[in-house]
């Protein structure tokens, strides 16, 4: 969709901005500066403009404490690796200690170290213990629920009867790929199946009410969205959704990810937002995107791992964990489908090889019996 200059310029101007699940959901991942640079500059300059499809607003009261518990898992695995030094510590200590054969250290050379180690993990350990202290207050006080809470107007909720109806027609949508929300189908279960188009329809409810075009904020990367570039990089809205929009309230849609609105704010908004706010965002939005597909030889995959790119990140910490404790590299591939891990060996792994990635799968919330074993 290539718009002219003064096309957009006019959206910018008019429009009702509204924002998505996932891009309200990412501000628990910002900075306290950014997210009160966010609110006191952009926020306010749109002033009564800010809405809500009330769908989002479910979704975001029900998910906003996944964000810090994913944060606090984090932390916790941070300490799970202390643990592993410790224990490949305690076990080159017992490697080494007698000095009539080989391997041999000096008396001092494993104590001294020790000491170090011992002094590094107990500042280690306080400064993780008073994080997770502050995220459990983020959640008893929820800051950013509170400022979304007072800047947004929201959208008031679809009777069951309007519910049972766009479920119907999403049925008609799926099958034919029409946008958006397919993409769901296999994922989700009974209404929140249809979660994306009743967002969808309440987007063209307020466009339809208030008589103004619509940007649109998301940073989920989903083709049921967007038009997509070979590298999967969002270019547009579906032409599809243009289409709908236009015919329905007779407004343009943009959809943006939050990077981008926030940088395109300063143009047409003249926002005063702080150029660190924005680099804070775009690293964060590029360590959740630029997912790994390979880690010291392994492959990596997983199931809808585009839309999910949490999962490789997993893949990856579970093949850290392995190449820390297992010498000799005999897995040549991992893959998640939905939190069941399948691991691909060179040849018959040992006990301890097995155990050893059923723990690290275990590090990542899911089940150890959850792991199939093949060999190649």
């Amino acid at each position: 969709m290539n718009m002219e200059e003064y096309e957009v310029k006019y959206i910018w101007e008019n429009a009702i901005f509204i924002f998505d699940t996932s891009s309200l959901l990412n501000f628990y991942e910002y900075s306290e500066d950014t997210i009160n640079d966010i609110f006191s500059t952009t926020f306010a300059d749109l002033n009564s403009r800010l809405w809500l499809p009330n769908k989002v607003n479910e979704e975001f009261q029900r998910n906003r404490q996944k964000p810090i518990n994913k944060i606090k898992e984090d932390y916790t695995k941070l300490s799970n690796n202390l643990k592993t030094i410790e224990n490949n510590l305690t076990e080159l200590s017992q490697k080494t200690k007698f000095n009539d054969k080989h391997p041999y250290f000096s008396s001092q050379t494993i104590p001294d170290f020790e000491v170090c180690f011992n002094d590094f993990k107990e500042k280690l350990n306080n400064d993780i213990k008073g994080q997770l202290e502050e995220l459990s207050k983020r959640l008893e006080d929820d800051r950013v629920l509170k400022k979304i809470n007072e800047a947004f107007n929201i959208k008031s909720s679809y009777t069951y009867s309007r519910t049972c109806e766009i479920i119907r027609e999403g049925e008609f949508r799926f099958r034919n790929k029409i946008p958006p929300g397919y993409k769901d189908e296999k994922d989700k279960t009974g209404f929140q199946k249809y979660a994306d188009l009743i967002i969808w329809k309440q987007v063209i409810d307020i466009s339809s009410e208030t008589k103004k075009p619509i940007i649109f904020i998301m940073d989920d990367i989903k083709e049921d969205w967007w038009t997509l570039d070979k590298k999967r990089n969002p270019i547009c809205p579906r032409p599809e959704l243009i289409a709908e929009l236009k015919e329905i309230s007779g407004q343009p849609i943009l959809i943006y990810q939050t990077p981008s609105f926030l940088e395109k704010s300063r143009e047409f908004l003249k926002s005063k937002i702080q150029e660190k706010s924005i680099k804070n965002i775009v690293t964060i939005s590029e360590e959740r995107t630029t997912s790994p597909k390979d880690f010291n030889g392994i492959s990596l995959s997983a199931n809808y791992e585009e839309d999910e790119p949490f999962r490789l990140w997993r893949l990856k910490d579970v093949a850290v964990f392995y190449s820390n404790n297992i010498q000799r590299i005999n897995i040549t591939g991992l893959h998640d489908h939905k939190g069941d891990l399948t691991v691909y060996w060179k040849q018959e792994p040992t006990t301890l090889e097995k155990r050893t990635i059923e723990l690290a799968w275990e590090n990542q919330n899911e089940l150890e019996e959850n792991v199939e074993h093949i060999i190649e």
